[in-house]
């Protein structure tokens, strides 16, 4: 009997199938979450600037967030010459530019003129302000004078930018000189992120063409209720990065909660009680009846 039993004229299939509780089982409620997850790292100095090449270095410097920056060579006389102009580069990397809080050149040293800059942008220069770094003109070479200079030039806007940052000291030397200077660096070493995902249990409900979305609820905003979108959104909105790390980060959303309904392939196979009823009824008589058990008559 391959779907006969659904016509039976004693219209059992029809009876049971179209009944309310079966109407009921041919959908399921299914509720399945997105969730946002964040985890932290506690901040060095390196994790913020990093030494990458040339005459100078970094070093931890006194107090908290402290980092100073070596910018060409130290030392004293290790150049000599008359109206020479030497050329020294350092370059480092700067890998969190939102955790720098300040940069200042706090000491020059040199003999006889300098000029120190970031990314061909000029931070300082003397005995000559708008000297360019490579030509003498007719400008007085030597000065007599090993010069040690406090400029404090903020220079923060040229460093607050992710990638490398190239120093460069140029120096024109009249007999023996040197030429170097410092940075300081005030920096944030907080906990910051680390790694972000997104965990959804509703990927596998998602591609199932026979679910429906039913119900959503973002951060405690109903966007879905009963198949229809409601036309509220969530607000963005800051969270910590963890329990353990109180910096904060906005984020569209956090949680997500859903409900579908997915329709079952559920069949209802009638044949063998139908063929049992048969049974019973055509053997009925007033002294007994024949039976059907496993598909043997009794």
């Amino acid at each position: 009997a391959a779907d006969g039993y659904k016509t039976d004229a004693n219209g059992i299939y029809q009876l049971i199938a179209n009944s309310s509780a079966a109407q009921k089982s041919l959908t399921t409620l299914q509720s399945c979450t997105l969730n946002r997850n964040t985890s932290y790292k506690n901040i060095t100095l390196s994790d913020i600037l990093s030494y990458s090449g040339g005459d100078g270095g970094v070093h931890s410097c006194a107090g908290d967030g402290c980092i100073e920056l070596v910018l060409g060579k130290i030392g004293n006389n290790y150049w000599s010459g008359y109206c020479d102009i030497q050329h020294q580069k350092v370059s480092f990397y700067v890998n969190m530019p939102e955790k720098i809080k300040k940069a200042t050149l706090v000491n020059a040293r040199w003999d006889d003129w300098i000029k120190v800059a970031a990314n061909n942008q000029t931070i300082y220069a003397h005995p000559y302000a708008n000297w360019d770094g490579q030509t003498i003109g007719n400008k007085k070479c030597e000065w007599s004078t090993s010069w040690n200079k406090y400029p404090n030039v903020d220079f923060t806007d040229l460093i607050k930018q992710k990638g490398r940052i190239d120093f460069t000291v140029d120096v024109q030397v009249a007999g023996n000189g040197e030429g170097y200077a410092y940075a300081q660096v005030l920096v944030d070493e907080s906990c910051g992120l680390d790694q972000e995902w997104i965990t959804n249990s509703c990927e596998a409900i998602e591609q199932d063409k026979k679910c429906r979305l039913k119900n959503e609820i973002i951060d405690g905003v109903q966007t879905y209720k009963n198949y229809h979108p409601t036309g509220k959104t969530p607000i963005a909105s800051e969270r910590n990065i963890s329990n353990s790390c109180d910096v904060k980060i906005k984020r569209s959303w956090w949680k997500v909660k859903r409900e579908y309904d997915c329709k079952t392939n559920t069949e209802f196979d009638f044949s063998k009680g139908i063929e049992r009823n048969a049974v019973v009824q055509s053997s009925a008589t007033t002294t007994g009846f024949n039976d059907m058990v496993d598909g043997v008559t009794t």
